[in-house]
């Protein structure tokens, strides 16, 4: 992992060891997928489908303030 993390910077592999960490969830979304990554990792799957990795409220939040 630490070999991929100098070859891929930016998905935090040096320090989670490809754990789906938040860090590496939002480079999943900003730098893509690799060939490295794992299509049976649902962060995988779903940024390969064009989703979003955020939770999404179950409530408007539309005038809370």
């Amino acid at each position: 992992m630490r070999a991929l993390a100098r070859r891929y910077p930016g998905y935090g592999w040096d320090s989670n060891v490809g754990y789906g960490t938040p860090e590496h969830c939002r480079a999943l979304a900003a730098l893509g997928v690799t060939q490295h990554h794992r299509r049976t990792f649902a962060p995988v799957r779903i940024a390969l489908a064009g989703g979003t990795l955020e939770p999404e409220l179950p409530f408007a939040t539309e005038g809370a303030d």
